[in-house]
């Protein structure tokens, strides 16, 4: 199977140190490239939505417990746009089982990590092809 490339990693998190944790995760794994960390879920969703415009692919590592914006309402805001250029891995500090379920109704949603990112989950999703160009 050809490996999966990305122009563009969108973090999203409320934390700015977990948003630098994940990123350096990537960085050490030799992901890098377009990496963009957001702690407003509100400006990645008009990021977002530039680069879906665009054609863009994209991968996105979102929290679900934020304070203006959770992520399941990012998700659902992303039902508008033409997303099949989006594959979404959820990385949270929920351990609640409805949120795993919830997260995975999302066509979009390919994966379901708990805080904090680890070099193994990163080596889980290169192992499964996905790769930034």
């Amino acid at each position: 199977m050809a490996a999966k490339k990305y122009e563009s990693i969108f973090l999203i998190d409320d934390d700015k140190i977990t948003n630098l944790l994940n990123l350096n995760v990537l960085e050490n794994h030799g992901v890098n490239g377009n990496i963009q960390a957001f702690v407003d879920p509100g400006e990645a969703l008009s990021c977002l939505e530039d680069s879906l415009n665009k054609g863009e692919s994209l991968l996105l590592l979102l929290d679900l417990n934020m304070p203006e914006m959770n992520g399941f309402e990012l998700l659902d805001k992303l039902q508008y746009f033409d997303t099949s250029n989006l594959d979404v891995i959820i990385v949270t500090s929920s351990i609640a089982q409805d949120d795993f379920e919830k997260s995975m109704s999302y066509k979009q949603v390919k994966g379901f990590i708990t805080k904090p990112l680890k070099a193994i989950e990163i080596e889980k999703i290169l192992d499964t092809e996905i790769q930034l160009s």
